[in-house]
């Protein structure tokens, strides 16, 4: 689990049920990205992070990943500053 600044910032070891509930909102912005490659889909747990449950993105690469999330979060900046206004 990734920050929006692209640290690290968990114990993947810890029991997650109560630990992220604990940790994310102390982030920027309360914001977090769990980054899975491909090998570990079919392990996650399809009622949270099946289609419709998470969003999801999916990239060849990290930096790829990092553009997409990137391009994601300006245009929620963008929607957030319009809802304001």
């Amino acid at each position: 689990m990734v920050n929006v600044d692209g640290a690290r910032f968990v114990d993947e070891r810890q029991d997650f049920s109560d630990y992220i509930g604990r940790v994310i909102p102390s982030q920027l912005d309360g914001f977090a990205f769990q980054v899975w490659d491909a090998g570990m889909v079919s392990f996650l747990r399809k009622e949270e992070y099946n289609d419709g449950v998470a969003e999801k993105s999916v990239a060849r690469s990290v930096e790829e990943l990092a553009e997409m999330a990137e391009r994601a979060a300006e245009h929620d900046t963008v929607s957030a500053d319009r809802e304001r206004v």
